[in-house]
């Protein structure tokens, strides 16, 4: 099973190494995110595209952040996929 005296050796060295490096590189990551001050910058939020805020005409309360946002109907969707994929093909 080991080809070396020195494997189980060198594999905990190895698992010791890993973990003390992430533990590090987390920290170095929350360091850098209060220096640049984007502690209460929200990671999960993107930009509303032009584009598409020009075409949500309804609004509609999203149901996992139960915010009201803008909403494009499937009506207007749907013959715009169609045509997608038509072109695809």
């Amino acid at each position: 099973m080991f080809d070396n005296a020195l494997t189980l050796l060198y594999a905990f060295c190895v698992s010791i190494w890993a973990t003390v490096f992430l533990e590090f590189w987390h920290r170095r990551n929350f360091e850098l995110s209060y220096e640049w001050d984007l502690t209460k910058l929200d990671t999960d939020h993107e930009p509303i595209r032009p584009k598409y805020k020009e075409n949500a005409h309804k609004r509609r309360v999203n149901p996992v952040t139960l915010h009201v946002e803008p909403y494009v109907a499937m009506t207007t969707i749907l013959p715009r996929k169609l045509l997608s994929l038509s072109l695809e093909l």
